[in-house]
């Protein structure tokens, strides 16, 4: 072994002992395993916040994507059910009609 790897060997064995002896100490050790058990339980708690959020940003962002593509294809606002509304469009049933009417020609 090179004398580097025993200095390191030595320096960590050195750092696990003081942490051991910190958090297995009869009289503060309980509050101290206490403590970082709610700081644990609290960035556990901020990541899952974090990643839902930006779960929730993504899917936002990708329905306006998909509401601004339907509104330049087909020319109507898609509504939050996913459909085009009618807003202007008075004739609803005879373009309904005519579209079934041109489905059945092509068959």
């Amino acid at each position: 072994m090179e004398k580097n790897d025993v200095m390191i060997a030595f320096l960590l064995g050195l750092g696990a002992g003081a942490a051991l002896m910190y958090f297995l100490d009869p009289v503060g050790g309980g509050r101290r395993r206490a403590l970082v058990k709610d700081k644990a339980v609290g960035l556990t708690n901020d990541a899952r916040e974090a990643i839902n959020a930006g779960a929730e940003d993504l899917s936002n962002r990708a329905y306006g994507l998909y509401a601004e593509t339907g509104k330049a294809v087909t020319g109507k606002p898609v509504d939050e059910s996913g459909g085009s509304t009618n807003v202007d469009d008075t004739n609803s049933d005879e373009t309904r009609q005519q579209q079934q009417q041109q489905r059945a020609a092509a068959r």
